[in-house]
């Protein structure tokens, strides 16, 4: 459990260390017309199974997306309260899980052969782990983001959450109440 803790805790500072050094020495602009800066999520995430998800495809529908790492408990202790709205909503919602792990593609594997979540395991792509997203910077895994069908982040949640407020949440990217909800 302390390993675990202190590997996330240098997850953290390495991708928050990368994200100040990133462009170092470069000094432009923030583009008003940029998709960051509007809030939209933009980009490519290799999954797990093979293939890949871009997000201006799975635009039109809403989006819950996990951004996790694979040592870290409080993520694991995530994706069964994921795969509880994921029951529900899974038709209605495009559930994403995306690991911020960097380049481990045969460990990110082993993770979704292991979690058996039922929608898609990614890895991150380096505009998220790097904060030069719609998200902005994250500082805390998991991460559970909400994203409207428009492609615009609606909330970021840094931690976990239960299922019952994942739930009320996504009802609210949704626009409409999902009967039974309150049975989470």
């Amino acid at each position: 459990m302390v390993y675990s803790l202190i590997r996330t805790l240098v997850i953290i500072l390495v991708i928050l260390n990368g994200a100040s050094c990133s462009g170092a020495g470069e000094s432009s602009p923030a583009d008003p017309s940029s998709a960051a800066s509007e809030g939209i999520i933009t980009g490519t995430a290799e999954l797990a199974v093979g293939g890949r998800t871009d997000f201006e495809q799975i635009r039109g529908r809403p989006v819950i997306l996990l951004l996790f790492a694979t040592s870290d408990s409080a993520s694991e202790l995530q994706f069964p309260e994921m795969k509880k709205v994921y029951s529900r909503l899974g038709g209605l919602v495009h559930f994403l899980a995306l690991s911020v792990d960097k380049n481990d593609r045969a460990l990110l594997d082993a993770y979704a052969d292991f979690m058996q979540a039922g929608f898609p395991l990614g890895m991150a792509p380096d505009d998220i782990i790097l904060g030069r997203s719609a998200i902005g910077t994250v500082s805390i895994i998991p991460t559970i983001v909400f994203i409207d069908r428009d492609g615009t982040v609606e909330r970021v949640n840094p931690g976990a959450l239960p299922a019952s407020a994942i739930q009320k949440h996504a009802e609210k990217i949704l626009g409409e109440i999902i009967p039974g909800s309150s049975d989470l």
